[in-house]
């Protein structure tokens, strides 16, 4: 037990949120939190990396350009959909709800005009307040 008053823990547990905008769903999404600040985060951001060929690791950290920009969105959007997004009912054009699908989602995340869903997934992934639970703040009590 530490003598320092510590936060409440974040919960491992996967989150289901839904995205709207303007009176319509867009899907609902179970997400874990993404600790940025993490070893494993950063270890997976950097599998990630790996994956580019050197000019294009250059344009990612060195952006100049839209399309330099690209690379590193495609990045986060890649790094969410395959490490924290774990299931999903995405809303498709007629109405109908898709399965989840690592493919359909990575579309669904990388479609210019749906960006926002990308982004407000994110927002919500890195917000520990979305995932704390009471039984993580009883547990580690006990410790």
């Amino acid at each position: 037990m530490s003598k320092f008053k510590l936060p409440t823990p974040v919960s491992d547990d996967a989150v289901w949120t839904e995205v709207w905008k303007d009176g319509e769903c867009y899907g609902s999404f179970k997400i874990k939190y993404q600790d940025i600040n993490a070893p494993k985060w950063n270890l997976e951001w950097k599998r990630m990396v790996d994956k580019l060929s050197q000019s294009e690791r250059h344009r990612a950290d060195n952006p100049k350009t839209e399309a330099d920009y690209l690379i590193r969105r495609g990045l986060s959007i890649g790094m969410l959909a395959s490490h924290y997004i774990v299931d999903s009912k995405m809303v498709a054009a007629d109405g109908t709800s898709l399965p989840h699908n690592y493919g359909d989602l990575l579309e669904l995340l990388t479609t210019p005009e749906l960006y926002f869903i990308a982004q407000e997934l994110d927002a919500f992934s890195v917000n520990a307040d979305n995932f704390k639970s009471e039984k993580a703040a009883k547990e580690a009590k006990k410790n």
